[in-house]
């Protein structure tokens, strides 16, 4: 605990100390708590790996793991630094990927209305609706390049085009070393997708197309 440690084969670590866990005090002595831990991330971590950490941990308790509900953010941010107390705000817990969590950071700052986890009729839940009739779906490899993966994708992608919406895909790398790319793709479908829906705020997909079958017989 009190000798300093040297840089091992050139890997980066910092370690961190809890007096619960040293006292006996904590869940385990030899391994700390997801609320700990989680305070630790605010301590050292930047904003964006926090709020995925975060977003993680409250969609893993909903989906009955191991993990926090939304009344336990108020005794984890009690014990973080001033610095990032605004974070929590920013802190949702339906993303069920950490770079659906990302994606939704960065659209929001990019001026990018995001709702994440949208539930489409006939289709479920897709990552993130942008617009009346745009939906989006970040894909990782882990699971989207299995080929059975792969065709239940582009069946989910004719689905909503069957009831006039749209699905743009953006991967990992896409989101991280070509943010501008998928800007420039979400803000010319929403400039599209506005013109054939005008609204301040985009309603629900399923009572959008309600009305608009409606309104053509």
């Amino acid at each position: 605990m009190r000798a300093r440690l040297d840089v091992l084969d050139g890997v980066r670590c910092r370690v961190t100390w809890s007096d619960d866990a040293i006292d006996g005090r904590g869940d385990c002595v030899w391994r700390t708590s997801v609320h700990e831990a989680l305070v630790r991330i605010l301590h050292n971590h930047d904003r964006v790996t926090a709020i995925v950490c975060l977003d993680a941990a409250l969609h893993s308790a909903q989906e009955n793991g191991v993990g926090i509900i939304r009344d336990d953010l108020g005794w984890i941010f009690a014990r973080a630094p001033l610095r990032v107390q605004s974070w929590r705000d920013e802190v949702d817990g339906r993303a069920a990927a950490g770079g659906e969590t990302e994606f939704r950071l960065k659209a929001l700052a990019a001026g990018i209305p995001f709702v994440p986890q949208p539930f489409v009729s006939g289709v479920g839940h897709l990552d993130g609706q942008i617009g009346p009739s745009t939906f989006v779906e970040i894909d990782g490899k882990d699971w989207h390049d299995d080929p059975i993966a792969f065709e239940v994708d582009r069946e989910r992608d004719l689905l909503v085009a069957s009831q006039n919406g749209r699905t743009l895909r953006f991967s990992y790398a896409l989101l991280r070393k070509q943010w501008g790319l998928c800007v420039r793709a979400m803000v010319t479908a929403l400039e599209y997708d506005y013109l054939r829906e005008p609204s301040a705020a985009f309603p629900l997909f399923h009572e959008r197309m309600l009305r608009a079958r409606h309104r053509l017989g």
